[in-house]
């Protein structure tokens, strides 16, 4: 009986510690987002083409870029055949 009240009173225990993690994580979330949003002012700059091997690949061609920069990064390793 006293080790089933013990871990109960340590359950509850735990559960609020992690409830006032949760409660800060939230409280973070929300003030990085606040932050965020009063730099109105300023802007962003957004990448318009992939550059790979020398060759730039604009927004229509980037998955070329993509593809080509993979193949190469992984093509180079084939899987061994267990046969």
């Amino acid at each position: 009986m006293f080790w089933r009240l013990q871990r109960q009173c340590i359950d509850k225990y735990e559960n609020s510690i992690f409830d006032q993690l949760n409660q800060a994580a939230h409280t973070d979330y929300r003030l990085f987002w606040k932050l965020l949003r009063s730099q109105g002012g300023s802007s962003f700059e957004v990448c318009n083409f992939l550059k790979v091997d020398g060759q730039s690949y604009s927004d229509s061609s980037v998955i070329d870029g993509f593809f080509k920069h993979f193949s190469a990064v992984f093509g180079s390793s084939q899987p061994e055949d267990d046969m």
